[in-house]
């Protein structure tokens, strides 16, 4: 079997870290209090549906 190429083994860990980073921001949101929330305008429900989201990207 032929190896991967350097450049696309690249590609693959910064799509895995970035679906990653994005899981991880999601959670959070969730976790920011009601006042931290009006303070950047996103709803408790916003929050939690983005929270529930996939980690694609």
């Amino acid at each position: 079997m032929s190896e991967i190429k350097p450049s696309l083994a690249r590609r693959l860990v910064w799509l895995f870290l970035r679906m990653r980073r994005n899981r991880r921001t999601r959670l959070h949101l969730a976790d920011l209090t009601d006042a931290a929330l009006e303070d950047i305008g996103i709803s408790r429900r916003e929050a939690e549906a983005e929270a529930r989201r996939w980690i694609w990207p």
